[in-house]
Order: structure tokens, then sequence, then C-alpha cells
């Protein structure tokens, strides 16, 4: 798999080149540190110790004790809704997933990604019984971290096929 990871970033790293400058760099940057962290995961057993024991360590970004807090309070009821919401959908979650992806990169590609993201992140959030509040937030950070890439990198993915 890590094999499979390295060679698409190293495509998407020497495929840049046929771009400017300004619309290389991301590409750039992000294939470059895939291709670094591929790299040092494949040269693990051959780093120091420490720094074989970092690369190679999992890290739970939340100690289960403070997972365990949050979830004890809720764990009956959610299961059950969980069960009774699952039975009620005509499809599951995976399923709704793909196509909603499907979905969001048809309709990126016909109206503008600057547009449609907000809107996926609301259908997504609402599908998986997120708060409303939450859902909200998100779909305005969206908006925002993509109207950032549209002002300030110059992308245009405001506009699609269509518009």
């Amino acid at each position: 798999m890590l094999l499979v990871i390295l060679s698409f970033s190293l495509f998407f790293f020497i495929g840049s080149f046929q771009y400017s400058a300004e619309a290389a760099q991301f590409p750039r940057f992000t294939s470059g540190i895939v291709i670094f962290g591929v790299l040092l995961i494949l040269a693990s057993d051959y780093l120091p110790g420490k720094v074989s024991k970092f690369v190679t360590e999992p890290v739970d970004l939340v100690s289960d004790d403070e997972l365990l807090d949050d979830v004890d309070v809720k764990v009956e009821e959610e299961t059950e809704e969980n069960v009774n919401d699952e039975l009620q959908r005509p499809v599951n979650a995976s399923l709704f997933t793909a196509v909603l992806a499907l979905v969001y990169v048809l309709s990126g590609h016909l109206v503008g990604y600057l547009w449609v993201s907000p809107l996926f992140v609301i259908a997504y959030g609402l599908w998986f019984n997120l708060p409303r509040r939450v859902v909200i937030l998100l779909a305005a950070l969206v908006f925002v971290v993509g109207f950032g890439f549209y002002s300030i990198l110059n992308l245009s993915i405001d506009t699609g096929i269509l518009i």
C-alpha cells in the first residue's frame, strides 16, 4: 500500500512541473510531504531508535479515558437510536457516502466547488445526525476555506462547466 501511495505522490510531484510556479505550489508541497512520510515509514527499520519509534509508534489524538467519559452517559440511548436510524434508511452509510462523494465531484465540475462544498457538508452532517449548529458551522468553515483558496491561490473553484 505504501508503494502505491508513493507512486501516486511521485506522479503528482513530477506532473506539477507542467504548471506555472504558482499553480504547482500546492501539488508539489502536498506530494512532497507524502513522499517524505512514506520514505520515513519505509526506512523506519534503518533509522536510529528514537527516530524509528517516533515514526512507527501509533498516536491517539484523544485518550481512551476522555472518550469514555464523554460517551458513557449516552451509550444506551445512541445505540438504540442508531439501530433504528439504520433500519429506517433505504441505504447504508458507506453507500450513501460513496454516492454523495460522486454527486459532489460531478456537481462541483458542473457549477463550481465553492458553491457545492457547503451543500455536501450539510448533506453529510444531516445524514449522520450531527448537531445542526455543528453542521452550519462546518458548512460556513468549508465556504471560508474554499473562498480562501479562490482568492489567495487564484483557483477558479467558483465556476464549473455550466456556470
